[in-house]
């Protein structure tokens, strides 16, 4: 402080300014308001989860981690992209902070195809519904079809096959994984292609269009390989009721949660492909 005299205060700036004030009133208020709004939101909604019992707050104290978990490199990519693009504003580089958003786009994709590639993987190997045939459906198709929709026909295609391929290597059936590979990649790929062709903007009815038009690649895709692997294409065919159970079931839960998804003007906001 003794050194730098900018540091030093005179008796002039220690008076109150009603300029300066009405400024910092004007950013701090709707800031605290809003703060004051999530907190009190945060209240309710944990007084109404502790009525439920204690296996309602521990579902949602584990969602809640895994929602900070996998939201947390976008916060970090936010911050760090305020004060890249305020410091090259400030230096009169804009050319620093276009390609600083690129970059940090890129980042955010590729980030988001390995969370989806993550949560198919777990939807495939943990979450089992019991199934009419019998078996059981797993989630993994609406995680896959669900990617495709938010991400794009590429990043959804690299996201939808690798966690699926992973979840075959892991459960023993890495046989498969070549076959799941492609297959997934396919389902996204298409699924995506059809939302921004013609399912975007019509509801819960192009949703579940698209979800069709994904799931065939995955009914054809997996009777033809069990064809291969059997050599017969008739024995293969025994396997198609319950891949079709299998693609209902997906087409059914990606529709509700990409119509859901939808109606959240944040999640329009960050994946303006949905």
């Amino acid at each position: 402080r003794r050194k730098f005299t900018i540091l030093k205060m005179d008796e002039e700036e220690w008076k109150p300014d009603r300029h300066y004030m009405k400024i910092l009133c004007n950013m701090g208020i709707p800031m605290g308001l809003q703060y004051s709004i999530t907190a009190i939101g945060s209240v309710i909604l944990q007084t109404s989860v502790n009525s439920l019992g204690s296996m309602a707050v521990a579902s949602v104290t584990a969602g809640s981690k895994i929602s900070m978990f996998f939201c947390t490199p976008f916060d970090a990519l936010g911050g760090t992209m305020a004060t890249w693009a305020g410091q090259n504003v400030g230096a009169k580089k804009l050319d620093r902070v276009r390609e600083g958003v690129r970059k940090a786009s890129l980042m955010g994709f590729a980030y988001s195809a390995a969370a989806f590639a993550a949560l198919a993987c777990v939807a495939t190997m943990v979450v089992k519904v019991p199934s009419p045939t019998g078996g059981y459906m797993n989630l993994g198709d609406t995680v896959v079809l669900l990617g495709g929709y938010l991400l794009g026909p590429a990043w959804g295609a690299l996201a939808g096959s690798i966690g699926p391929a992973l979840a075959d290597v892991l459960l023993g059936s890495p046989i498969y994984a070549p076959a799941t590979l492609v297959i997934k990649a396919g389902m996204a790929a298409l699924a995506a292609a059809c939302h921004q062709a013609f399912g975007k903007g019509r509801g819960p009815l192009g949703l579940a269009a698209c979800g069709i038009m994904g799931e065939l690649p995955m009914v054809v895709g997996y009777w033809l390989y069990d064809a291969l692997l059997l050599g017969s294409a008739a024995g293969a065919a025994a396997g198609i009721p319950s891949n079709l159970v299998q693609a209902a079931f997906g087409i059914a839960a990606s529709t509700l949660l990409a119509a859901a998804l939808g109606r959240s003007a944040y999640v329009r906001r960050e994946f303006p492909r949905l």
